[in-house]
């Protein structure tokens, strides 16, 4: 009975979450227009997929409108080639009608089903679980990135949604799976490959609990076939990239005409400062007192992604209520997240035509996580710890204890019960007995950053998308 009740909760926490999605996507699409039966003029991936199942390796002409490399007077698509992977089936049916808006949809609705199956993970299921998924998927700038297939959006989308997905299966302890999925991330956005030292962590950390004897070293000899998936998708992209541009870690942007002509090319050290002030550029105030936001090279990421203040008012809560959470979430994941940025940071543009800061968007899905390590978190106190904290009282004289009445032991029951309950496995935990959770009086704050998030965001891209701004 209690599985059957669990799983109607769930089903009612997806409903919830799609529901929620759905309707703010469909205001901005009453608005603009943009439904996922849209056309997509940007198909660069599908070009790929289609000119691949013709046999050739470039697109065989070039297209003005899109970010094309030119190598040795060919044409290919400067991106990195896992949303082609996803497309490939699908274009070998129905060729140029392949309905990539739809692909991106349900990419996305994918995406906000793990992130909710990680949320459960944390505090079960029920309006929290449902509020930080919401919260990541119409509250931030990852609403913009979801709304269009274009080449640029669905690669971000499909980074988003495999990213949560190796999160998931590493918190599993399903490596193989984890690591497949983070590889799959990296072939959208190759930056992604900075949070391998997470995935690893709680891998491990996992193993370690199953059998605290394990060496590191007896652990790869164990699940060594882990790496399998991974190695051979990252073994095709190096493939693809050699056949192409002679070089197994070239996915063609440095052949792009608009870094050709740049003395420093796509990436450098130069960029990056001025590309650091945009990371906090306020709008500007326009004539009659109106607000102007920047479409080009982002606006404040505090603004459009305040998931970045509600990690901060947890990251302080954890120091100043001394909890025991792994550095690895309270520094290593930081300074992660850090240079991910520093490194996007380095590109020569932080992106074209579109509100918010889009290329920030890559580091929500760890953000997200991390949001969860600290609000699901809770005191653990070992066993020594619950004896001294016991208080030794006298004995009693030896006169005869009433038994205890049917609504006593009910009342028992209901607390071990309670007790029971409220033990999360979260990769935090080491083998302490868990006992209570620590009050958290920070939801007024967070929901407030997601109004502000929600209203800023679905304005914002009405407002770029229809040209008013």
């Amino acid at each position: 009975m209690k599985f059957q009740q669990k799983k109607i909760m769930q089903l009612m926490d997806i409903i919830g979450v799609f529901l929620v999605i759905l309707a703010v996507h469909f205001v901005i699409g009453a608005f603009n227009g943009k439904w996922p039966w849209s056309g997509n003029a940007y198909n660069s991936y599908l070009l790929q997929a289609e000119s691949w199942l013709h046999g050739r390796l470039d697109l065989g002409q070039n297209y003005e409108y899109l970010e094309l490399a030119v190598f040795k007077n060919k044409y290919f698509v400067s991106f990195p080639p896992f949303p082609s992977y996803v497309l490939l089936p699908f274009v070998a049916i129905l060729g140029k009608q392949t309905p990539e808006g739809w692909i991106a949809f349900f990419a996305m609705l994918l995406g906000a089903f793990y992130a909710l199956r990680i949320a459960w993970h944390y505090f079960g299921q029920g309006a929290k679980a449902i509020f930080w998924t919401s919260f990541l998927y119409i509250g931030t700038n990852v609403l913009y990135i979801t709304l269009d297939a274009g080449v640029w959006f669905i690669a971000q989308n499909f980074a988003l949604t495999l990213s949560l997905m190796a999160i998931f299966y590493a918190i599993q302890n399903k490596g193989g799976w984890s690591l497949f999925f983070w590889g799959c991330s990296v072939g959208c956005r190759p930056l992604q490959i900075v949070y391998f030292p997470i995935l690893f962590y709680i891998l491990y950390k996992n193993l370690k609990q199953e059998k605290p004897q394990r060496t590191l070293l007896s652990m790869i000899k164990e699940k060594y076939y882990w790496a399998i998936p991974v190695l051979l998708i990252a073994l095709s992209y190096m493939l693809l990239n050699y056949a192409r541009f002679g070089n197994p870690i070239e996915f063609g942007h440095n052949y792009l005409p608009e870094f050709t002509r740049e003395k420093h090319g796509q990436f450098h050290q130069s960029y990056i400062l001025h590309n650091i002030k945009s990371l906090f550029r306020l709008p500007q105030k326009g004539e009659n007192g109106l607000l102007t936001f920047y479409k080009f090279d982002g606006n404040c990421i505090f603004l459009v992604i305040p998931l970045f203040v509600s990690y901060f008012v947890y990251w302080l809560r954890s120091w100043i209520k001394k909890q025991k959470i792994s550095p690895v979430f309270t520094l290593v994941l930081p300074c992660l997240i850090a240079l991910h940025i520093i490194g996007l940071c380095a590109h020569r543009t932080m992106g074209g035509f579109h509100f918010g800061h889009r290329y920030i968007n890559d580091v929500t899905p760890y953000l997200y996580w991390g949001i969860l390590v600290f609000a699901g978190c809770i005191t653990k106190k070992t066993r020594s710890e619950e004896i001294a904290e016991t208080p030794i009282t006298p004995e009693k004289t030896t006169e005869p204890v009433e038994p205890a009445t049917s609504s006593q032991e009910t009342e028992e029951q209901k607390a071990t019960i309670i007790t029971e309950e409220a033990q999360i496995d979260s990769p935090t935990n080491e083998t302490e007995k868990i006992e209570e959770a620590i009050p958290d009086y920070t939801y007024p704050l967070h929901i407030a950053f997601c109004v502000f998030g929600l209203a800023l965001n679905l304005i914002g891209t009405i407002a770029v998308n229809m040209g008013w701004v």
